[in-house]
């Protein structure tokens, strides 16, 4: 895996535990800027394992954003990725990823409505809503960070054999 990806990953990734850190001493009043801010870190990380991914594979260094990108990417090599499909089932079962990305596209559901002031009230009063899959709670938040390291690790050392 390309060594710059590797150390965007790190990166994001700290700058998730960082924003996670502040979520947990927060007031009440910035405690959604800090969870917004560790959501935007774990997408950022985890578009740059996918980038780290594909970049293994021999694909030149492109930013990939989503799993779907990647593996088209990997297609186009005439290749199949073990780890792309672990992903895929990752983000298609009840996992602590699948739970992650789809609070990510809230928040950007969210932000995008900022620009229809009566749509984004709605959005709004509806994102309240707790359900139990959600990552509204720091443990789940420590769950999800401590999961995406565990990945992210497995990966390297999984192309570390090869």
């Amino acid at each position: 895996m390309s060594s710059s990806w590797q150390s965007i990953t790190n990166k994001k990734l700290h700058n998730a535990r960082l924003q996670l850190d502040a979520w947990e001493s927060a007031e009440s009043m910035a405690y959604q800027g800090f969870r917004e801010g560790f959501l935007f870190q774990c997408k950022l990380a985890y578009q740059s394992l996918l980038s780290e991914i594909v970049n293994s594979y021999g694909i030149s260094d492109t930013a990939v954003r989503n799993l779907h990108e990647a593996g088209e990417l990997i297609k186009s090599k005439d290749t199949v990725s073990s780890e792309l499909e672990q992903l895929q089932q990752l983000e298609n079962t009840d996992s602590w990823l699948s739970t992650l990305l789809s609070e990510i596209g809230k928040l950007e559901a969210l932000s995008l409505s900022e620009f229809q002031p009566i749509q984004y009230q709605a959005s709004l009063l509806a994102s309240d809503a707790v359900t139990s899959d959600d990552i509204k709670s720091i443990e789940q938040a420590q769950h999800s960070l401590k999961a995406m390291k565990e990945l992210v690790t497995h990966f390297r050392n999984f192309n570390l054999e090869w």
